[in-house]
């Protein structure tokens, strides 16, 4: 799948699945992702778009569920890959396309999964949320980044 930049209904689509289950498309979602990377950030339709996009990837990483934890998951026909490639391949891709003005909105959304007992419970969301919130680290000044993680 590509996503054309000058077309407002490709990118579209992908907002849509905010509004639908998120399971019923992984597989779009992840290719949307990795094609997202492939986008001129300084487009000012793809900026716009980006802004709609990337809630809806934090939020899959916040209730992405293991295929056994999850009983609405194997109702759906997707490509489904391992629960801890998808999220960990969705976080990497979601740091290449992260701008700076949304930096600091990650951090404050991500900053609780960094717990002991998520750790415990769900090592690879605490490892999603742990390497987007190490690049946010990497990529705003001390003072952001304190504010961010004690708002």
């Amino acid at each position: 799948m590509i996503i054309d930049p000058v077309n407002p209904k490709a990118i579209a689509t992908l907002c849509q699945i905010r509004e639908s289950n998120p399971y019923e498309y992984e597989s779009i979602l992840m290719d949307a992702v990795q094609n997202l990377e492939q986008l001129d950030s300084g487009n000012n339709l793809v900026k716009e778009k980006l802004n709609e996009v990337i809630p809806i990837l934090i939020q899959f990483i916040q209730i992405f569920q293991q295929d056994d934890d999850n009983k609405n998951f194997n109702q759906y026909p997707t490509v489904q890959l391992s629960y801890e490639s998808s999220l960990l391949d969705l976080a990497n891709s979601l740091t290449k396309i992260l701008q700076s003005e949304h930096l600091p909105q990650v951090v404050i959304t991500l900053k609780d999964y960094l717990s002991e007992q998520l750790y415990d419970n769900n090592s690879y969301r605490y490892e999603a949320a742990f390497n987007i919130i190490w690049h946010c680290a990497e990529n705003m000044n001390y003072p952001d980044f304190y504010k961010g993680w004690h708002n």
